[in-house]
């Protein structure tokens, strides 16, 4: 895996391998004034070429003709109200309908055969990371996997609606932080990772930002920090992890709910950040979303979003019958 920064990196690679994917990310949580979670809205929209995911783009990579990314266009987006996901839906789309996302994420689900849809709008600042020295151009032939902190700490605004039947039932607007990067890789991810942790928090002053596959073919660790501008990566060295406090959910996915890492800054400083991931937002065969609680020697950061997927499962023909069907759930006034 490399880490690459900034928006010179933001573009399709245009794999083509059997299995290839990418995919472009943005989350935000909502920070009410009063700090209280459950009342407070968040969003994830994910827009994918090749859907590591998909039960057909799976499928495909079992036959002798490989499959193709471009016919497996997509998206992901979750609504959590309150520390719950509340909507949700995945699908494809056709790949005339997948466009780039640069300053905005847009997405509605309107169809005409499901009742429930999704509106979600996340509109971002111009703030990008610089850009890290890599040839974009030759990303994929340095190493098979690429990570790309496109703006992880951008000032965006958010506008979400549920609906059924075309009326509205719930809308929600809010402005702040949002997080924006962006992964990609030549070979499906099954093929080169176990599994992996993700996370990221908005602190007062600074984002932290982390990436673990600890027992992934090569195994990847780095953490760093966003300078409160946005615009400033300056990652840790002789970073260590650690999943603390591992747990088994129901469908038999082992994961720590507790990150420990252990690194040292830009400043020559060694620093312990603890991310606990406290409220299971996503739950599936292998994959889990939080809404965690961060720590940096031992001060509070806050809240920020969280994950841990195993990439191995998606081999496993058993975990696709889980992914075929958008779930709906309106929130309770």
């Amino acid at each position: 895996m490399q880490l690459l920064t900034g928006p010179s990196h933001d573009v399709s690679h245009h794999l083509e391998a059997s299995g290839a994917y990418e995919w472009w990310y943005v989350d935000a949580l909502e920070t009410p004034t009063d700090d209280a979670l459950s009342s407070s809205w968040g969003v994830v929209v994910i827009l994918f070429r090749g859907m590591p995911m998909s039960p057909a783009y799976l499928q495909e990579q079992r036959s002798p003709q490989g499959s193709s990314p471009s016919q497996h266009c997509g998206m992901a987006v979750s609504i959590y109200y309150g520390a719950r996901r509340v909507a949700f839906a995945f699908r494809e789309i056709p790949e005339e309908q997948f466009a780039i996302p640069a300053h905005e994420f847009v997405v509605d689900t309107t169809h005409p055969e499901v009742s429930q849809s999704l509106r979600v709008r996340v509109t971002l600042q111009e703030s990008p990371l610089q850009n890290s020295d890599s040839d974009s151009d030759s990303d994929c032939e340095t190493d098979a996997h690429g990570w790309v902190l496109v703006a992880p700490r951008v000032q965006a605004s958010v506008h979400v609606e549920i609906a059924e039947d075309g009326i509205v039932m719930t809308s929600a607007s809010w402005n702040g932080l949002a997080y924006r990067d962006h992964n990609f890789g030549n070979r499906p991810l099954q093929a080169d990772f176990h599994d992996w942790y993700w996370g990221r928090v908005h602190a007062d002053d600074r984002t932290l930002v982390f990436l673990a596959a600890p027992d992934a073919r090569i195994p990847f660790v780095a953490a760093g920090e966003v300078s409160a501008d946005g615009r400033q990566w300056r990652p840790w060295t002789n970073v260590r992890f650690h999943a603390e406090q591992t747990r088994m959910s129901m469908m038999g996915l082992v994961s720590g709910r507790r990150s420990r890492l252990v690194g040292t800054d830009a400043d020559g400083r060694e620093r312990v950040l603890i991310c606990s991931h406290r409220w299971v937002v996503e739950n599936g065969p292998f994959y889990q979303r939080y809404i965690s609680e961060w720590s940096l020697d031992g001060r509070g950061l806050g809240r920020g979003t969280s994950e841990y997927m195993n990439a191995a499962r998606l081999g496993s023909a058993w975990t696709w019958p889980f992914l075929r069907l958008p779930f709906f759930r309106q929130p309770r006034s």
